[in-house]
């Protein structure tokens, strides 16, 4: 069916009261359910957005609310350029449209009285409570297998029996209500001139209920008696004729003589084929027919219209008998033709009569008598042979009473048969009901469980945001506290315990400065991202851009070493470097520069997705604390005494040369971005084992520490770097084992071969 060209039963909502927005679901057409259809047309939502039509600009809304619940959709008779369904230009479900067409309001009309009608089941003499649960304007009430109706607000009257049958359709409604509708097809031409035409009582039309629920039956409509209307009293009297002639009838039993019995059969034929036929020759729609004076049509008994059309018995023909209508045929011709051969002269002709003939149209002379019926009957069954002729059941000398029993026992077992298949259906239909009512529930169980997470997600995020807000104001509050404390230490602090020392004699005096580290909260950022930030560093510093093993490889010493070294730089273009990156990763709260031994670094408390600590240090002997990153400026040659940290080689080009520091900044980055890049199970360490044996043999050991370290760096950059393992084990090798080598052996250097960063001159 085209839904789109068609007259639609529709459930019509408000979805925004505030905006005054409406949109209409299609359900039911006269064809059908068309759900499912207009679910394929019109995704997302099944519904058309509806729109106002230049002609309502100003009534729209208020027509709009006053159809209820249930409305019209009449697209019949629409021309292809005038659509009335087009593409919503506003379509945004991001945004809350979720309709992707439209549909003009002229289209929106109000429920008819006719077309559609409502089913409700219940007892007859309840009809004035059902009427108020009925959505359509007329309605009918089924009780038990009748309906009755119609009925509509005005009906004061227990409403009779319906005497006509159409189209049911059960209906699953948007308000989880299941509802039974008639549907009748009404003149296009009706809907074309008015939306909404009156019925008459007489021509309301009445259709009977299926048999099964949830299964359409349809059956041909019939007309329901009407009453007739009264005859005016002044009849308009016909235009006055001209007297015909009245010909005179013929006695009964009187030959009626039209043929000249001078010719013979053949002439008869040729002068009949060849003569025109009178005008006058049939006058039988002249003649007033006698009978119909006399009989007095008798008003029908209306005793309910039964759910189920009970079918008409009908004769079954019997199969001609082709030798007999040939023996007659023959015989016919015979009686009638003269002999082909010649006869003799003295030779008697006789007429020979057929008995079948005769006995054929002596039976049809006694028919015509009908209280000779019933003998005439008896006597043919009577018959020997007769009665099983008629009745194949019958007892007859051919059929024992074994095979009479087994073919009853066949037609009882048919007739179980017919009811098991017509319950099966049944039980297929329920079946499928209480599956997409099931469906229908969960579904929307699960609509209302997603739009609560939702509504409780957006309140927590803005929970959470309120609470950072709060935690930089504090942060900021903090750090202003922290600056007057440290310029009373400073000041006051110092001078009062000056003064008090020397009034105590004591004559040692206080030194040192303290680096404070506040971490802020940060956000998180995938690879990238942080590949990017890096890059834009290095662009303001005026260098070329890491490469992405490179940058990969500092954010994982940044991840996972809680010291290391850089190499292969002065030491003030390194530390403006670091500074320009610190700046553009937001961390110049939590960043701080060591350059004498009194400075002390302080830690903040930490906050939720706090950003990392760094302290950048040109001195080799400051340890690593917890939540505190060292960074060494200059790589101790000795630092495999106690413990191995990576030197990470930092090459600026050209040589020494001077780096700008940058005025930039980024927003914070928090420490689980970088946390997130450790991924310390990805290789196996049985094959970074392997893979390391021939290098760790010519090469001094490392500590435990160091060579775990190593392993997570190997397993967390293998997943991320441009050649996987080999490149990684390259980079770990020479940052973590190389740096402590001075000179190389030729066993060394074709171990190394293999591998390019190990290969670099330093």
């Amino acid at each position: 069916m085209n839904c789109d060209r068609d007259l639609i039963l529709s459930f019509i909502e408000e979805d925004n009261i505030q905006r005054a927005y409406f949109r209409v679901r299609p359900l039911l057409t006269i064809h059908g359910d068309v759900q499912e259809e207009a679910a394929a047309n019109w995704p997302d939502n099944a519904c058309l957005r509806i729109v106002p039509d230049r002609n309502e600009q100003h009534t729209f809304k208020d027509r709009m609310r006053s159809l209820g619940s249930y409305c019209i959709v009449n697209l019949l008779g629409i021309p292809q350029d005038a659509n009335k369904i087009r593409t919503n230009k506003n379509y945004r479900p991001e945004r809350g449209e979720t309709n992707q067409f439209i549909l003009y309001s002229d289209a929106v009309q109000a429920l008819p009285d006719h077309t559609f009608f409502q089913v409700l089941k219940g007892q007859v003499a309840d009809y004035a409570a059902l009427r108020q649960s009925a959505i359509t304007p007329v309605c009918y009430i089924q009780d038990d297998e009748t309906l009755y109706g119609p009925v509509t607000a005005e009906t004061s009257d227990v409403p009779a029996a319906a005497e006509i049958y159409g189209k049911t359709y059960d209906v699953s409604c948007p308000d989880c209500i299941s509802r039974t509708f008639l549907c009748l097809p009404t003149p296009e031409s009706a809907w074309l001139k008015a939306p909404v035409a009156e019925v008459k009582p007489a021509e309301a039309p009445v259709i009977k209920a299926p048999e099964k629920p949830g299964k359409v039956e349809e059956t041909p409509v019939k007309a329901a008696p009407a009453v007739e209307a009264p005859k005016p009293a002044v009849e308009e009297q016909p235009k006055a004729e001209e007297p015909k002639k009245e010909e005179e009838s013929l006695p009964i039993g009187t030959t009626l003589n039209i043929l000249d019995k001078k010719l013979d059969f053949e002439q008869t034929l040729q002068q009949i084929g060849q003569s025109p036929l009178s005008s006058t020759a049939n006058l039988l729609h002249d003649a007033p027919s006698s009978l119909e004076d006399e009989v007095v049509e008798t008003p029908p008994i209306l005793s309910g219209t039964p759910l189920v059309p009970a079918q008409m018995p009908t004769a079954t023909p019997q199969p001609k008998n082709k030798t007999q209508e040939f023996v007659s045929a023959q015989w016919r011709v015979v009686k009638n033709d003269p002999p082909a051969a010649p006869l003799a002269p003295n030779a008697k002709l006789s007429t020979v009569e057929n008995p079948i003939e005769n006995a054929m149209t002596a039976l049809k002379q006694a028919w015509l008598m009908r209280d000779s019926r019933s003998q005439l009957v008896q006597f043919l069954l009577s018959l020997d042979g007769m009665r099983s002729f008629v009745d194949p059941a019958s007892p007859s000398a051919e059929v024992t009473p074994l095979q009479r029993q087994l073919r009853q026992r066949l037609v009882d077992l048919e007739a179980e048969r017919l009811q098991a298949l017509v319950q099966l259906d049944q039980a297929k239909a329920d079946y499928e009901s209480f599956r997409k009512e099931a469906a229908q529930q969960v579904a929307r169980q699960l609509r209302e469980e997603i739009a609560t997470l939702t509504a409780t997600k957006e309140t927590l995020d803005k929970q959470i945001a309120d609470l950072k807000s709060q935690v930089l104001v504090f942060s900021q509050q903090r750090d202003e506290m922290l600056r007057l404390v440290d310029a009373l230490s400073h000041d006051a602090v110092p001078a009062a315990i000056a003064k008090a020392m020397a009034d105590a004699a004591l004559v040692t005096p206080v030194h040192g400065v303290p680096l404070r580290l506040t971490p802020v909260p940060g956000e998180k950022l995938t690879l990238d991202e942080l590949i990017a930030r890096l890059n834009k560093a290095m662009e303001a510093s005026r260098q070329p851009a890491y490469s992405r093993n490179a940058a990969i490889a500092l954010l994982l010493l940044l991840a996972i070493c809680p010291k290391f070294a850089f190499k292969g730089a002065s030491t003030p273009a390194a530390s403006t470097l670091m500074g320009n990156m610190i700046r553009h990763m937001g961390w110049q709260s939590s960043f701080a520069l060591q350059t004498d031994t009194m400075q002390q670094p302080l830690l903040a408390l930490q906050p939720p997705d706090t950003t990392p600590s760094l302290l950048l240090t040109t001195m080799g002997g400051v340890p690593a604390r917890e939540g505190l990153k060292v960074v060494l400026l200059q790589p101790m040659l000795d630092h495999r005494k106690v413990d191995a940290w990576p030197v990470y080689p930092l090459n600026l080009q050209p040589a020494n040369a001077f780096v700008p520091m940058s005025n930039q900044s980024g927003t914070p980055v928090s420490d689980a971005s970088l946390k997130a890049l450790i991924q310390p199970d990805a290789v196996k360490a049985v094959e970074i084992d392997q893979a390391l044996s021939n290098i760790l043999s010519k090469l001094p050991p490392l500590s435990g520490k160091s060579y775990k370290e190593m392993c997570t760096f190997i397993s967390s950059a293998a997943t991320v770097m441009d050649g996987g393992l080999p490149s990684a084990i390259d980079w770990a090798v020479a940052m973590w084992m190389l740096p402590g080598v001075h000179v190389a052996s030729p066993a060394l250097k074709e171990a190394l071969a293999e591998l390019p960063m190990c290969c670099k001159p330093v």
